[in-house]
């Protein structure tokens, strides 16, 4: 039997919050003067105290209903209405202008963003004669989710001995739709890397985390998926603290991106892969195993998001691995990555983006700026020698020594240069794409004479 997704859950305050953060779509249900329930849909947003917002007029019924009797509940869902939701019930208060103004304000921001000019929104609030509903959450549901047994996915799983083993089958993809409900987190260091964990809880403000990664580690593993005609991947339940749903999977990462879009995790609506030690910058771009998860979700239709951070004395001779991560603010890396997050979604830049953010390893106050940037033609320190040492006693054997190169100069506009100027950043990058042959290719006319000579 299919193993399937829990249909509701009960949480705790600060993750009823993180679900409520991204959706802004309800149904707010008041007492008539009859004692029977009045239902008006709304426009919600969460202010800075999370209560829940709505803005209204002073006549309009639920308005009045507040003002008689504050007892109220609220359906929060998000655009699909056979998706997720959960009810929450409080003690509503209404406010009026002017005391409404400012709060009408941050209502507006935390829905739509930035206004142009706060002064002409201000203007029409008081025009209008706009009041606000702020209704103190007290109790709420728990949260009952849409989810699809991994068996009507593009995956079958069957469980033996506390693995789940996939077989596939040639379903079609639904292509995920671009509202910011679930998030995806992987990586290529491998499950237990700290910048993972980090990452993963800064990214619950902004909606359900499930983090599927790499069971060991996978650095420079591009967008490989490994070779599965041959290979019998396995994924396991594993834990991360502050993380409800945790999995490892035996390959790289673009193998849990692509299990992921084929519903083994339930739905995915944008994959987060990082924080990485070390930019990933220049040609590194083509190896990165971050980043070639978050490609892989791009070419599903799944907005991206890789995120690696520069590491400090990076091929230094002499230095181990583990004393040069040591000092990583990896909390400033995952702090950059969610302040974009929002802004990423609504931006239009007319396909699935992927972003390759890059950080510097520094405090948020010591950082000078950000860019967008082009993919330089280098990192900022490369391998510039190997030498072949004999394996004693081993016939034709050899270790392969590396040593690295200098840190180079580049100019700012590359990825490199921004970082090594303490600056992040921000790359939109592109699916692989064929160039135009030149005209009266030679190519063609050397496959033209062996296919007439045949």
């Amino acid at each position: 039997m299919a193993r399937k997704i829990a249909t509701n859950r009960t949480v705790e305050r600060d993750e009823l919050i993180s679900f409520m953060r991204m959706r802004h779509k309800g149904v707010l249900s008041t007492t008539k003067i009859s004692g029977r329930p009045q239902m008006s849909l709304v426009t919600l947003g969460l202010d800075d105290e999370d209560r829940i917002v709505v803005a209204t007029y002073p006549e309009r019924i639920k308005t009045l209903n507040a003002r008689r009797n504050p007892e109220a509940s609220v359906l929060v869902m998000g655009d699909e209405f056979n998706g997720e939701w959960v009810q929450v019930n409080g003690t509503l208060e209404v406010l009026d202008l002017p005391e409404a103004l400012e709060p009408l304000c941050e209502y507006f921001q935390v829905i739509s963003g930035e206004h142009p000019d706060w002064a002409e929104y201000r203007q029409a609030m008081i025009e209008q004669g706009k009041s606000l509903l702020r209704l103190s959450i007290e109790t709420w549901s728990p949260i009952s989710p849409r989810r699809v047994s991994r068996a009507s996915s593009g995956l079958i799983f069957r469980e033996c001995d506390g693995k789940f083993l996939p077989r596939f089958r040639n379903n079609p993809v639904v292509a995920n739709s671009f509202l910011l409900v679930r998030i995806l987190l992987t990586n290529d260091d491998g499950i237990d890397s700290e910048g993972l964990h980090v990452l993963a809880r800064a990214m619950q403000k902004h909606g359900d985390v499930v983090v599927a990664a790499p069971d060991s580690e996978y650095s420079g593993a591009g967008a490989a998926i490994g070779p599965l005609h041959l290979a019998e991947p396995q994924v396991r339940e594993a834990t991360i603290e502050g993380i409800k749903e945790v999995w490892t999977v035996s390959g790289p990462p673009a193998l849990c991106v692509m299990f992921a879009r084929l519903g083994a995790f339930g739905d995915v609506d944008l994959v987060v892969s990082g924080v990485n030690p070390g930019a990933n910058v220049g040609r590194s771009v083509y190896h990165s195993g971050t980043v070639g998860a978050a490609l892989t979700a791009r070419h599903t239709g799944i907005p991206s998001l890789a995120v690696s951070q520069h590491v400090t004395g990076f091929g230094v001779a002499n230095k181990s691995w583990d004393d040069l991560i040591a000092g990583q603010k990896w909390h400033v890396a995952a702090a950059v990555a969610s302040s974009i997050i929002v802004g990423m979604l609504q931006d239009d830049i007319g396909d699935s983006p992927v972003i390759n953010l890059n950080v510097p390893n520094l405090e948020l106050d010591q950082i000078r700026g950000w860019r967008f940037t082009e993919i330089g033609p280098e990192p900022p320190r490369s391998m510039n020698q190997i030498e072949l040492q004999p394996v004693a006693k081993e016939k034709g054997a050899f270790n392969v020594a590396m040593s690295w190169g200098d840190e180079t100069d580049q100019p700012i506009e590359f990825d490199a240069g921004a970082v090594m100027s303490d600056q992040i950043s921000v790359s939109y990058l592109s699916r692989i794409v064929a160039l135009e042959p030149p005209n009266n290719s030679s190519l063609g006319s050397a496959l033209t004479q062996l296919l007439d000579g045949s």
